[in-house]
């Protein structure tokens, strides 16, 4: 096997000497060095310069805990282990943390945009651009059920609980209220890109969680309630859900747009019933993190109905090689 700490010239060297273990990819390593005309020496600084322009991530099996590598070294005695700490929590932390980045640049908007609502409302100018009152009725109703939604999952405090007037709105009612209508999406369009991840994250962990209910929460990140309504905290989940949450959390809010992500042994610790749904659960989530993806698996339920797009790894080479 090739050491991943290994200098770029030490793993090209190997693959190139590791025709007996990995017959193809060393005779796909000379080829593309001779159809390139470079030497080792020169295949050793391009090909790791053009690898550099393309983001990686890996999902590897160890997924729950997080060796703590900053702690003090002098706190730490000879030979003891590096503390440890739940990645579920982690997640839930880092959850809590992105709400209240994005409260805070919403409030940045919602400023800019109230300091300048007055001049807006009396400008003469834009009387010309208030649509008609179907449009603005539309408008409204759209945005109530956005708050709704933002709401769920603690963006917001409160939904729109002020219904329009049914009786036919006078000019002056239609300006101030388009005006607020272009403010409010503005504000809640900073919104957006949290809403579509968090909303589809607690889609896919409630369709498999029956008897746990997940609570998106400011403070909290996101917890837990069983059926009796007791809370509970995400390291107190089974080592399954754990999997599940951590899994799913990684891919929807720790992927760069564009990458690779490799999944390594996705099955560990998942219920068959789970494992027939990743493939989906992970195309899914692939076109809002807009990434593309492998995975390495021994599992045919995690296959499923995808077996075409399969390539079995083998030690030794075919009879077709």
């Amino acid at each position: 096997m090739l050491s991943v700490d290994a200098a770029p010239s030490a793993k090209f060297r190997a693959l190139e000497h590791s025709g007996r273990y990995l017959p193809a990819s060393a005779r796909a390593t000379r080829m593309f060095g001779k159809r390139l005309g470079l030497s080792f020496e020169e295949f050793d600084v391009r090909i790791p310069s053009y690898l550099d322009q393309f983001s990686v991530h890996m999902v590897e099996t160890q997924r729950l805990l997080i060796l703590d590598r900053n702690y003090e070294g002098a706190r730490r005695r000879p030979g003891e282990s590096f503390p440890q700490r739940m990645k579920v929590s982690e997640c839930a932390n880092d959850l809590a943390s992105r709400i209240a980045t994005a409260l805070t640049e919403n409030s940045t908007v919602s400023q800019e945009q109230d300091k300048s609502f007055p001049r807006r409302v009396l400008d003469q100018s834009t009387d010309h651009a208030v649509p008609s009152e179907g449009t603005i009725r539309e408008a409204y109703s759209a945005q109530s059920l956005l708050r709704n939604r933002l709401s769920s999952i603690a963006l917001l405090e409160e939904s729109m609980d002020v219904p329009l007037p049914p009786k036919e709105l006078i000019d002056w009612q239609k300006k101030v209220l388009w005006t607020y209508l272009e403010d409010s999406q503005k504000k809640l369009d900073s919104f957006t890109d949290l809403l579509t991840r968090v909303e589809l994250f607690r889609e896919i962990i409630s369709s498999r969680f029956q008897f746990k209910r997940m609570l998106i929460d400011r403070k909290a990140g996101f917890r837990f309630a069983n059926r009796r309504g007791d809370f509970i905290a995400p390291e107190q989940l089974s080592s399954g859900e754990q999997h599940e949450i951590v899994l799913i959390y990684d891919l929807l809010f720790e992927v760069k747009p564009g990458s690779l992500v490799l999944i390594d042994e996705p099955e560990i610790s998942l219920h068959v019933a789970w494992q027939l749904e990743f493939l989906e659960d992970i195309r899914r989530i692939a076109s809002v993190s807009k990434f593309r993806f492998i995975v390495a698996t021994h599992s045919p339920q995690i296959v499923n109905e995808w077996w075409s797009e399969t390539l079995p790894l083998n030690a030794t080479p075919s009879e077709s090689e």
